[in-house]
């Protein structure tokens, strides 16, 4: 979604710092790939390193 959609509900460090949002279908939630988000796809991308080959 765009900023300007979610924009009356991010807090405003949010709204500096990021850019790329997407709502749950769902539950209406709105997420963005926050100060974690490289940190966790490394956990995930050495997780699937690790699975056998299927």
């Amino acid at each position: 979604m765009s900023k300007a959609e979610v924009a009356p509900i991010l807090r405003p460090g949010t709204a500096r710092s990021y850019d790329d949002f997407a709502r749950c279908q769902s539950c209406g939630r709105v997420y963005w790939g926050g100060a974690h988000a490289t940190r966790l796809a490394a956990v995930v991308a050495t997780a699937q390193q690790q699975l056998p080959a299927g």
